[in-house]
């Protein structure tokens, strides 16, 4: 006779785990921005960015093993678009390692594009402000 099926968990219970693991990742979100932050001020600087190396998440993951390539991707996803970084990327005309130290050009595609975002979000900002008026 064969084993009966496990029990299901109670929905109440996946959603607390759920919970719990996004907050797990929020929290490593944060602990890897800090030591970026820390460990490379120079790169990961809030009111000066530097347009960042190519592969830099390969750069993270050898130096911060600790941290998954999901965590190390979602954290530089958020900072290389922010509007700072952005603006970075179309007044700066080279990229940079985790040291400072300049390890390629920023090209005019890529300036262009840093533009095209910013205008995007713009807009966004002014259609939002228009409603908001009415």
């Amino acid at each position: 006779m064969p084993p009966p099926p496990p029990e299901k968990a109670p929905p109440q219970d996946d959603k607390k785990i759920a919970k719990e693991a996004k907050a797990k990742r929020r929290e490593l979100k944060q602990a890897l921005l800090t030591l970026l932050h820390t460990n490379h001020p120079i790169v990961f600087s809030e009111d000066n960015p530097k347009p960042l190396a190519v592969r830099m998440h390969h750069a993270i993951a050898t130096l911060y093993p600790q941290f998954s390539g999901v965590i190390i991707r979602k954290v530089l996803k958020k900072w290389v678009n922010d509007i700072r970084y952005l603006t970075a990327v179309i007044n700066c005309p080279s990229r940079h390692n985790l040291n400072g130290n300049v390890s390629g050009l920023v090209s005019e595609s890529e300036r262009e594009y840093a533009q095209e975002l910013i205008d995007k979000r713009n807009a966004k900002l002014k259609a939002a402000t228009v409603v908001q008026a009415e």
